[in-house]
């Protein structure tokens, strides 16, 4: 399977964010680097200390590579520049952590959905305790990858061929 590379740039700064919703998505026709700004502290509180604000921006579009040139200092004031326009802040940031991975996102290919279904058939024929998850399977996101683990481990629980305890 091909993987595409992407990046997530944390950002920690004092002060509150003064916007409703929990970030924004950055269409790939408005020639932006990031594709999308969480406002973590806003979806999950206990993420920052009081006073504090965390954001995390998402990098990586497809086969564009371009970014990964870039060292970064300078990724992460690029991404900062655009999460701070639509976020509504002024000045830098306070800390950054950035990670980049080469073969990040999984591309599914033409008829990954039938190649899952047979895979899915095959692992149920096997008796055991078989299964599958993780973002090269349903979906790339830690909630898709969380789900698709409690749903394997429902299906291994389930299987009567199995002793448990």
């Amino acid at each position: 399977m091909d993987a595409y590379p992407t990046a997530t740039i944390t950002f920690a700064k004092k002060g509150s964010l003064n916007r409703d919703g929990t970030g924004f998505l950055a269409p790939a026709n408005l020639g932006m680097l990031i594709t999308a700004c969480t406002w973590t502290s806003r979806k999950w509180p206990s993420r920052a200390p009081e006073g504090w604000m965390v954001l995390r921006a998402f990098i990586g579009r497809g086969r564009d590579r371009t970014w990964m040139d870039m060292d970064e200092k300078r990724l992460a004031a690029l991404a900062w520049e655009e999460c701070a326009r639509f976020s509504g802040l002024s000045g830098t940031y306070d800390r950054c952590w950035v990670k980049t991975w080469e073969q990040g996102i999984p591309c599914q290919r033409v008829g990954h959905r039938q190649w899952l279904e047979k895979l899915g058939m095959l692992a149920r024929e096997f008796r055991g305790s078989l299964a599958f998850a993780g973002a090269g399977y349903g979906g790339v996101g830690l909630a898709d990858c969380a789900a698709q683990a409690r749903a394997a481990a429902e299906r291994i629980l389930a299987d009567p061929s199995i002793r448990h305890g």
